[in-house]
């Protein structure tokens, strides 16, 4: 099966949660996750170690 582009909206819960359980790789199929700045700084607050998994292509939506 060929791999299509696709992007994903990310709010601060399901990262924040995901990788709590250890389980964020199961967005790196993604080819890039936007998360807009508040859900940034959330995320960066509660679990700044989940934006730093090289696995995953963030995007800052600043």
């Amino acid at each position: 099966m060929a791999r299509t582009e696709s992007l994903v909206v990310a709010d601060a819960g399901p990262i924040i949660h995901l990788d709590e359980l250890g389980a964020l790789d199961v967005v790196s199929d993604f080819q890039q996750i936007l998360v807009a700045e508040a859900v940034w700084q959330e995320v960066e607050h509660h679990r700044p170690q989940a934006l730093q998994n090289k696995a995953i292509h963030w995007i800052s939506g600043t």
